[in-house]
C-alpha cells in the first residue's frame, strides 16, 4: 500500500487513516477497480481522487474550527445585556398557587378563537 511519490503533496494533506481508507477504496471498489500496481503508479484516476479527498478533509477541518473564542465574537456579541433570574418561590408560593388553579385557560382560549373566526 504505496501510492507514487508524486502525490506527497496531496498526501500531506491527509490523514493517515484517510490515506489508508483511500487506498482500499481504490483498490476495492465496485467498478473498475485498481490493482495495487495501477494505484501505486501516477495515474488520473488517483490524482483526482486523492485531490478530491484533500479538499473534502480540509473543508472539514475548517468547519471544526469555526467555532470561535468568545474573544474572536464580534463586538455586537459583547453588548447582549446579561440578565440574572433569582428563584424567589413566587410560583410555589402558597398564595398564589391556588389563585393560578382558579383561573380557567379554557375560557380564555375560546374567547381568543371566537374572535380570530369573527
Amino acid at each position: 500500500m504505496v501510492f507514487n511519490q508524486a502525490y506527497s503533496e496531496l498526501l500531506a494533506k491527509l490523514s493517515a487513516s484517510l490515506i489508508n481508507e483511500a487506498w482500499i477504496h481504490l483498490t476495492s471498489r465496485k467498478r473498475k477497480p485498481l490493482s495495487e500496481k495501477e494505484a501505486s503508479e501516477i495515474n488520473p484516476i488517483v490524482e483526482l481522487f486523492l485531490k478530491y479527498e484533500a479538499i473534502r478533509y480540509q473543508k472539514r477541518l475548517m468547519c471544526q474550527r469555526r467555532t470561535q473564542s468568545w474573544l474572536e465574537c464580534p463586538t455586537s456579541f459583547k453588548k447582549i445585556p446579561f440578565i440574572f433570574v433569582s428563584d424567589n418561590d413566587t410560583q410555589t408560593d402558597n398564595i398564589t398557587w391556588p389563585e393560578a388553579l382558579k383561573y380557567n385557560h379554557k375560557e380564555e382560549n375560546n374567547h381568543w378563537i371566537m374572535n380570530e373566526l369573527k
